[in-house]
């Protein structure tokens, strides 16, 4: 430049070392900057992820006491229209609340449940997909015996919340393969000497 040819190398020593402290004092501030908003930005975002996690509980929590409630009256109301005429608007001993978990749902009764707007609303606003009914049902009968329980009804549906998860592949293939050695101790009970190949 002009300046290095008219003084040489007293300028040029001095405008080389100075350009290299304000870039590298400039870069410093802006990775600076950078640094900081970003570990601001994760700490903002820790801390919202933990209030939505919170808040998901809470509302989880709501939303079950709400379909225990809502399957509570849709029984009262199925055992009010069995009663005789005279007998109906009678409360039970103890009421339905009482008795609630003891209670068995047949997949009729199932059936016309989610048939039930507010129920399935609930059942929806939980994240479950209500559209196949006796395929909720047979996922909510873990025991198979044709029926189930409020307490199984809730295990069920906060099972089919969310992403299937590794642990749930894994357990299917492990009932599967216990089903399958108990078959095989069956045919080596029964006298068939070969297992079946897996």
């Amino acid at each position: 430049t002009a300046f290095a040819q008219g003084y040489g190398t007293y300028f040029s020593i001095p405008f080389t070392v100075w350009m290299i402290v304000v870039i590298f004092g400039v870069f410093n501030v802006i990775t600076a900057v950078f640094v900081e908003s970003t570990s601001m930005g994760l700490k903002t975002s820790g801390l919202k992820a933990r209030y939505a996690l919170i808040y998901e509980r809470k509302y989880v929590k709501q939303k079950c006491k709400d379909v225990i409630k809502r399957v509570g009256e849709l029984i009262q109301e199925e055992e009010e229209s069995k009663r005789p005429e005279h007998m109906r608007h009678m409360s039970s001993v103890g009421g339905i609340e009482a008795s609630l978990g003891r209670r068995h749902i047949s997949p009729a009764a199932f059936m016309a449940f989610v048939a039930d707007r507010k129920l399935s609303k609930l059942l929806q606003d939980l994240d479950i997909d209500v559209s196949d009914p006796i395929g909720l049902f047979d996922t909510c009968d873990m025991d198979n015996s044709g029926y189930i329980t409020v307490e199984e009804l809730l295990r069920g549906a906060l099972k089919l919340r969310g992403e299937p998860q590794k642990s749930d592949i894994i357990a299917g293939f492990m009932a599967l393969r216990t089903l399958q050695d108990k078959f095989d101790s069956f045919l080596e009970w029964r006298g068939f000497a070969e297992p079946l190949p897996r």
